[in-house]
């Protein structure tokens, strides 16, 4: 809160000596909403949602699956935009899916799908956030491509005590069909997705 120095009398006489100032409040710096300095709250404060991950479909043509807990929203009134920014520089395409149109899986989890994924774009970005129906965004903004998903499953598997041959081979065949593909269309082949295969 702003303050005031007071203003300075003789203490003998109590005369009238000089005027005080005014001070300014102290800058505040929030981490999670708690000022570091004071220990107060921000008032304003909205904890952002972190999003489970990300999952992928497998079909015609690939789907990007976004997963958040379900306990973390309160009520049933959001939607969720996915961006998908293209590497050859094509005009970004956004989806709005409302809360309604989510999928619940196991009780825990909504997940909800950017659909019509080309092979060739599994190193293209998506950018997720949820949002009330203020408009106000209370997930944290997310971005993953498929090329990471499937580096992230490689990952997991290889960290076990017995990694199973069969899904590292899945893993590793999804990301050669992709750099393929990008070859086969001359699509950002600067950053093929199986680059990062050793």
């Amino acid at each position: 809160a702003p303050g005031y120095t007071g203003d300075l009398y003789c203490r003998t006489c109590r005369d009238f000596v000089e005027w005080g100032h005014y001070i300014l409040p102290l800058d505040h710096t929030y981490v999670d909403g708690t000022c570091t300095g004071c220990g107060g709250k921000d008032p304003d404060y909205v904890k952002l949602v972190e999003f489970s991950g990300m999952t992928m479909t497998l079909g015609n043509s690939l789907a990007a699956n976004f997963v958040i807990n379900t306990a973390l929203l309160e009520g049933s009134d959001h939607y969720a935009v996915i961006t998908k920014t293209y590497a050859d520089g094509m005009q970004p395409v956004s989806v709005t899916i409302p809360q309604s149109d989510w999928k619940v899986y196991s009780g825990k989890l909504y997940y909800f799908t950017f659909t019509g994924v080309n092979a060739k774009e599994m190193t293209d970005e998506f950018t997720v956030i949820v949002y009330n129906h203020w408009g106000e965004q209370v997930s944290v903004t997310y971005t993953r491509t498929i090329e990471d998903y499937c580096y992230g499953l490689i990952t997991k598997e290889e960290a076990k005590a017995a990694p199973d041959p069969e899904r590292l081979a899945l893993y590793t065949d999804i990301l050669n069909y992709g750099a393929a593909a990008q070859d086969f269309f001359t699509y950002n082949t600067g950053n093929l997705a199986n680059q990062r295969l050793t």
